[in-house]
């Protein structure tokens, strides 16, 4: 996803001003204009902590660890690693929430709303890892602004599905006007493949509405 083509606006912070993604929050409705929204929580070169409301659609960019300037991401900032869990099946996972799980004198979350985000805690023997969960929607089931709002319809698959059927080795999709010609791209014609087969994300997306309005 290329960092060049989105910018935070309008800018909260002084003119190159870095913060760094270190939170965020599950999305809320705004009561006035009915966008919904998330809370990112960023640290300056200070190591204060801010909130920010930013739109949900917003959520593809928002990595932990990233960097900003002026609203921009910085391609060479990011301070994670990738990691490959092998079998998972054999892994203990639980959804716990952060302050259950994250050590609190570790990495700091001070408030209340953000010990409460759900997280996906996997355990095997002395191993754990923790993701956050709304760090994970983007990974796992809605990659790009379009999903990431449509995730938070209560029918938006099947308003953007007229009809879908297999005929032998071959899976078709029938779009209907709702979709934009320019987002029928293959990675989102797959992505939606995906979620129409595979029951296990599909109730992962299933489950991301009522994480919405709790």
């Amino acid at each position: 996803m290329p960092l060049r083509r989105i910018c935070w606006s309008p800018w909260p912070f002084a003119p190159n001003q870095v913060v760094t993604l270190y939170w965020i929050r599950s999305p809320q409705r705004n009561p006035v204009s009915g966008q919904w929204m998330t809370t990112a929580v960023v640290q300056d070169e200070y190591r204060i902590l801010h909130e920010v409301s930013v739109p949900w659609g917003f959520l593809p960019w928002l990595k932990l660890g990233q960097s900003y300037r002026n609203g921009i991401p910085l391609a060479d900032s990011s301070r994670g690693h990738t990691a490959a869990l092998d079998v998972l099946d054999r892994w203990d996972a639980r959804v716990l929430e952060a302050g259950q799980i994250i050590p609190r004198a570790g990495y700091l979350l001070q408030i209340r709303l953000n010990l409460a985000e759900p997280c996906w805690a996997f355990f095997r023997g002395a191993q754990t890892m923790v993701i956050l969960q709304v760090e994970g929607i983007p990974a796992l089931v809605a990659p790009t602004r379009f999903l990431a709002l449509g995730c938070m319809e209560p029918s938006f698959l099947d308003t953007i599905v007229r009809h879908s059927q297999i005929e032998r080795d071959t899976f078709y999709i029938q779009f209907s006007a709702d979709v934009p010609i320019r987002r029928l791209t293959r990675a989102f014609v797959l992505q939606v493949a995906y979620l129409l087969l595979d029951p296990s994300l599909r109730r992962c997306w299933d489950a991301l509405y009522p994480l919405s309005v709790t």
